[in-house]
């Protein structure tokens, strides 16, 4: 049997947070790391009557031309399930949704060179977790949004 939560918000990306600018950092106040994918971190954790769940880092920009996204699982999550809220989709191949587990993280794969520029593309991330004491596994929807840059 499986019970069902719901998480209101995680955010990757940029949803009218105030960010203070650091050296080096890009025109959103964000450090950058290396191109390349960019690796998140979607974490759980379930208990009989509490599931906390995350996305880890809470921003994530991604480079027009060179980055993916990674969407890793951790803590009690078993897998993930990676979709757009909407028909626009900022990423090129393969299409939504996006799947990982435990051995296998969930790949974007590249950006669409025809993906917008500075705007939110919201979408939502379905973990399960599974309770350490071999309760029901807990499905919690959390919903981020992802900004592609040009930096």
């Amino acid at each position: 049997m499986r019970r069902s939560s719901m998480l209101a918000t995680g955010l990757i990306g940029l949803a009218g947070a105030a960010v203070a600018c650091a050296p080096g950092a890009g025109k959103f106040g964000v450090e950058r790391s290396s191109p390349g994918p960019q690796h998140v971190f979607v974490i759980t954790n379930c208990a009989t009557d509490t599931v906390i769940a995350r996305v880890v880092p809470p921003r994530v920009f991604v480079r027009m031309q060179t980055d993916s996204v990674l969407w890793h699982v951790a803590g009690q999550t078993v897998r993930i399930v990676v979709e757009p809220k909407t028909s626009r989709w900022p990423f090129d191949n393969p299409a939504p949704p996006h799947l990982g587990n435990r051995s296998q993280p969930a790949n974007s794969g590249p950006v669409d060179p025809n993906a917008d520029i500075g705007i939110a593309y919201p979408y939502k991330v379905t973990a399960t977790c599974e309770p350490p004491d071999g309760g029901d596994e807990v499905t919690v929807v959390i919903d981020p949004d992802v900004i592609i840059t040009n930096e």
